[in-house]
């Protein structure tokens, strides 16, 4: 008996440092496929061109063979693409990602990153979010599903940095928007001047700067925008805090998803961007609205309005941005749209990646590591996604 107590104990033993073992080895890897360093998930091949079929399994509620939850066939809630498929089988989601090149094939040195993306794949992207907004608008699935589907396909996809970022947040580059979501916070920095005095610099009294926050409420995973902080820097004086700021804009305070367009006046002396911040109670609103954006932005906003879609467009002097948090050695840091390890580390190009740099992203609800090579600066140009934590 003492003999089969000491065999069970030293097996228990063995399973538990083989499962250690095992949990241990779970982490992503950044590698050169060819020119490009790209990213691979936990458990992938080494050859990341091919193509890769992943099943997403509880990606819905429904476990219905033949009706979604709005009376849509099965195949009605299928999305066919050129780059990215979805067949659903049940609740289970089959992603089929096909192979395809996304940078133009330049000659330049192994060590450059940063080139120049074909504009189709990033089209085809778009084109997989907009139909999978259109699918939970039929009852295919919920906007909160919708979210999470999103992000495990890039969990488990053999990607680029950049492409993943745009395929779980929108290629903002080629659209021209980008929806907020609690993941993000809303920068709008503006000129303060004498009520009632020409706008110049000789009135100039200094600037402030308002950060909003998306908050979110409700299952439909709809949000609030809320003032997070204000401040002013005067011109001859130092920052300070306040409670509100003084040039307050008209935005929506109604519950609802958000979507922020950078549209160019046409026939300006300058060509002016403007900045304009779209609300709806349905997501698929804001995707009808936005082909709609005209030669103003104000009659863009004119026309939508009778759509059920709040508008309100920045003026021309304000500076809006919209900013990416993530930690840093446990604080919370804002990074610009597609923002990188080098930014967030604050390092410029000719540096290497700290000796004790360690990046961990999300996996299936946890946190794992980023393996890479650190000889090598692609870390540094590593596009930071929501729930990445950087420590060094």
């Amino acid at each position: 008996m003492r003999t089969l107590r000491f065999a069970l104990s030293i097996l228990v033993v063995i399973i538990l440092l083989f499962l250690g073992c095992q949990h241990a080895a779970i982490a992503y890897r950044l590698r050169r496929d060819g020119l490009d360093p790209i990213l691979l998930p936990p458990m992938a091949g080494d050859h990341p061109s091919e193509s890769v079929s992943i099943a997403i399994k509880h990606a819905r509620e429904t476990n219905s063979t033949t009706t979604s939850t709005a009376g849509s066939t099965t195949g009605d809630c299928d999305i066919a693409g050129e780059l990215i498929s979805l067949h659903w089988q049940k609740s289970t989601a089959d992603i089929s990602f096909h192979s395809q090149a996304f940078f133009a094939n330049e000659s330049q040195s192994p060590n450059q990153t940063g080139r120049g993306f074909y504009v189709d794949p990033l089209l085809a992207i778009d084109k997989f979010r907009l139909d999978l907004t259109e699918r939970h608008s039929k009852g295919c699935l919920s906007a909160v599903e919708a979210e999470r589907l999103r992000r495990a396909i890039v969990e488990n996809l053999p990607l680029p940095p950049a492409i993943a970022y745009f395929l779980q947040l929108g290629s903002f580059a080629v659209t021209g928007s980008i929806d907020l979501t609690p993941d993000f916070r809303l920068q709008v920095t503006d000129p303060i001047y004498p009520p009632g005095t020409e706008t110049s610099v000789a009135n100039l009294l200094g600037y402030e700067t308002a950060n909003y926050i998306f908050i979110r409420e409700g299952r439909e995973n709809r949000m609030r925008l809320r003032l997070a902080s204000a401040s002013e820097v005067p011109i001859h004086g130092e920052s300070f805090e306040k409670q509100t700021p003084r040039n307050e804009l008209a935005f929506s305070m109604s519950p609802g998803y958000f979507r922020l367009l950078f549209m160019a006046e046409e026939g300006t002396p300058n060509r002016i961007t403007r900045a304009v911040l779209l609300s709806a109670l349905d997501e698929n609103k804001l995707s009808q609205a936005v082909p709609r954006r005209g030669m103003s932005a104000y009659e863009f906003c004119t026309t939508v309005s009778t759509t059920n879609v709040s508008c309100t467009v920045f003026p021309k002097n304000f500076g809006v941005s919209p900013e990416l948090r993530i930690l840093v050695n446990r604080k919370e840091v804002f990074l610009g749209v597609g923002g990188m390890v080098q930014e967030a580390l604050n390092l410029e190009n000719s540096e290497g990646p700290p000796a004790t740099l360690k990046i961990l992203r999300p996996f299936h609800g946890r946190l794992i590591p980023i393996k890479f090579d650190r000889t090598s600066g692609d870390i540094l140009k590593l596009v930071l996604l929501p729930g990445d934590q950087l420590t060094f």
